[in-house]
């Protein structure tokens, strides 16, 4: 789960994964669907605000617990990929969804898990469907960061 963006244009000091949608964090959401697909290992890229998305997302009780890996100085969306990539270690598939986007149901991780797709509905969350190393160079030239040219 990637939720290390700032939210600058939210003007808040709130992380923008843990602003409110329907009572609850936008981060909340995601995570919800994300087990869905029953992973083995929950891993979370956190940046801005890191201690309150990691003490928010320990209150939830996620299994597997979650792993959370500092990504450091934000350099976009491929390489807050590639920071989780020794945290998830050699693996089959890798399904990476934004923190961001609490509009992803639970069936579209579910279905993308056991299919290999490659978009959610919302069209915000990959699946990579290669052997680990070389996910951050994957997900990169797969959903190119649209604010670089």
């Amino acid at each position: 789960l990637l939720a290390a963006g700032k939210g600058k244009r939210l003007k808040s000091k709130l992380p923008k994964v843990l602003q409110p949608v329907r009572g609850r964090p936008a981060l909340w959401h995601v995570a919800r669907a994300a087990m869905a697909a029953r992973p083995g290992r929950l891993v979370v890229v956190v940046g801005h605000g890191a201690e309150q998305v990691e003490e928010a997302v320990r209150s939830w009780g996620l299994r597997p617990e979650p792993i959370f890996v500092r990504q450091g100085q934000p350099l976009g969306t491929g390489h807050a990929v590639g920071s989780a990539e020794e945290a998830v270690g050699r693996v089959a598939e890798v399904l990476v969804m934004a923190g961001d986007d609490p509009l992803v149901r639970a069936m579209a991780s579910r279905t993308k898990a056991r299919t290999g797709a490659s978009t959610s509905e919302a069209g915000n969350s990959s699946s990579i469907s290669q052997e680990v190393p070389g996910i951050a160079r994957a997900y990169a030239n797969s959903r190119p960061d649209p604010g670089r040219s």
